[in-house]
Parts: C-alpha cells; structure tokens; sequence
C-alpha cells in the first residue's frame, strides 16, 4: 500500500501495523482527510528490519 502524499497540512506521520490487509485499508479510508501521513505495514518483521513501508523508508 502506497504512503498518503505528504504535504505541507500533513503535521503528524503514525505508522500501522497490521497483518490484515482489510484493517490497513480501513484506516488508510478512515484517515485519508485528516492531516495525519498514514504508513502502512504488513508485518512488524519488515519494520524492524527497516524496510521501506509504502515506498517510504522508516
């Protein structure tokens, strides 16, 4: 899942984790018009790893 474009009304970035593809979406559609920059993550291990998450690298 692709990182919500950040721009300049973006004043916080909150990464999710989750192994449910159904809950990212759920809150990448909940958040879309907020000013929050969603990242998005399947699993904790690519995080932990450093792994980009939606393109972004953490």
């Amino acid at each position: 899942m692709q990182p919500d474009p950040v721009s300049p009304t973006n004043r916080y970035t909150v990464l999710f984790v989750d192994d449910e593809a159904n809950i990212l979406r759920s809150i990448r559609r909940v958040l879309h018009k907020t000013d929050v920059n969603v990242l998005l993550a399947n699993s904790g291990q690519s995080v932990a790893a450093g792994h980009p998450v939606g393109g972004e690298s953490i």
